[in-house]
C-alpha cells in the first residue's frame, strides 16, 4: 500500500462507516489498546530489572531456533548473554526486548518479511551467503543470533563510550566493546561463524574505513568502505541527535542489494501517530533519497522497518506502510 510521504497516521478510519465497520473499528481499537498496555508492562518490567541491578552483572539467555518451522526442533541454540550494569556501560549493557524481537525476525524471516493483508511475503536470501552488520549492538545479542543462524560474516559494533560523541574512555575503563567480546567468546562454540567486534561512531569516516574486512565474501566496492548485505539495529532511532550520522552510515556501508532491518520500540503515549523519533528518521531518509522504507510490522509498541535501495523509476516521495503484523 503506497501512501503519501511522511505517514503520520497508523490507523485510518472511514469518514462515514457503517455500524458494522464502527463495531469492527472499536474492537480493533480495544485490541490495540490492550496490546500497547501489555507492551508497556513488558517495557516497565525490563526497566525495573535494569534499574534494580545498577551495580551488579548478571546473565540472561537468548534461544535461537535454526529451523523455526519444524515442530520438533532439537537444533535450538541457547546463547548465554552477559549483561553489565548501567553504572558501568549505560543502557547498552542490557538485553532489551527489541534485541530479542530482532533476533526473532532474523530467525523467522531473515532479510525478508512475513505476509500481511496488504502484501505477499518477501522471502529471505540464504543467510549463509550474507554479511551482517549490527549497529548499536550493546551486548551483541542480535548479532550473535545472526551468527548462530549461519550468516557468513557478522560484525557487531557500538561506541566505546555510551554517550554519543563523548570523549573516549580511559584505557582502564571497560566498554560495550569489552562486553561484546566477552559474549562472543562465551558463545563461540555455538556459532556458525565468529562475529567481529568493532568500535563504530556513526558517520565518522575513519571508523567506517576501519571496520573489519569481510573475509572471503565478495562484495561490491566502489569506495574504501565495506558494503554489507544486511544492516540491522535495535532501538537505534531513539538517539535523535545521531539521526543524520546514522543515515550517512547507511548510505556509505550499503550497496544496491543491501537490506536494512530496524526493530523500534514506540515509547510515546499515542497509538494513532508514529513516535517523533521514527518520524524524524523517515524525514531524514526521504531527504537522503536513497531508500524505500516499509513498516513490515506495527503491533502495539513494536515496530519493524525494512528498507531497500530505491530502483530506477521508484517514486522518491512514497513510503509504504503496513498496519498489520508479520506472521
Amino acid at each position: 500500500m503506497t501512501m503519501a510521504p511522511l505517514p503520520l497516521l497508523r490507523i485510518v478510519f472511514l469518514k462515514k462507516p457503517s455500524l458494522r465497520r464502527m463495531s469492527v473499528s472499536s474492537i480493533k481499537a480495544a485490541q490495540l489498546w490492550f496490546t500497547r498496555l501489555k507492551h508497556r508492562a513488558n517495557d516497565m518490567a525490563s526497566l525495573i530489572a535494569f534499574s534494580f541491578s545498577p551495580f551488579s552483572s548478571f546473565n540472561t539467555q537468548l534461544i535461537v531456533r535454526r529451523r523455526p518451522n519444524e515442530v520438533n526442533n532439537d537444533d535450538n541454540v541457547v546463547l548465554n548473554i552477559a549483561q553489565w550494569p548501567g553504572s558501568k556501560v549505560g543502557s547498552g549493557g542490557f538485553v532489551w526486548d527489541g534485541a530479542r524481537r530482532l533476533a526473532l525476525h532474523l530467525e523467522q524471516h531473515g532479510d525478508g518479511c512475513g505476509a500481511n493483508s496488504h502484501t505477499k511475503a518477501i522471502a529471505s536470501r540464504q543467510l549463509q551467503s550474507l554479511s551482517v552488520l549490527e549497529l548499536g549492538s550493546g551486548t551483541g545479542a542480535a548479532g550473535l543470533a545472526a551468527a548462530a543462524l549461519g550468516a557468513r560474516s557478522v560484525t557487531i559494533t557500538d561506541q566505546a563510550s555510551f554517550c554519543f560523541k563523548r570523549k573516549p574512555l580511559s584505557a582502564e575503563s571497560d566498554s560495550l566493546l569489552d562486553l561484546m567480546r566477552l559474549n562472543v567468546c562465551a558463545n563461540d562454540h555455538l556459532l556458525e561463524t565468529k562475529p567481529q567486534v568493532a568500535e563504530f561512531l556513526w558517520g565518522e569516516n575513519s571508523h567506517m574505513a576501519k571496520l573489519p574486512p569481510l573475509g572471503d565474501i565478495i562484495t561490491e566496492r566502489h569506495t574504501e568502505y565495506n558494503h554489507y548485505d544486511i544492516i540491522c539495529g535495535t532501538d537505534i532511532l531513539l538517539f535523535v541527535d545521531a539521526t543524520a550520522a546514522l543515515v550517512k552510515s547507511l548510505r556509505h556501508l550499503s550497496c544496491p542489494s543491501t537490506v536494512v532491518v530496524i526493530e523500534h520500540t514506540d515509547r510515546s503515549n499515542c497509538s494513532v501517530t508514529y513516535p517523533s523519533d521514527l518520524l524524524k528518521f523517515f524525514a531524514a531518509i526521504q531527504e537522503d533519497g536513497l531508500w524505500s522504507a516499509t513498516v513490515v510490522r506495527d503491533e502495539g509498541r513494536n515496530i519493524t522497518i525494512r528498507m531497500v535501495r530505491r530502483q530506477t523509476g521508484d517514486d522518491t516521495n512514497s513510503m509504504r506502510v503496513r498496519t498489520s503484523t508479520c506472521h
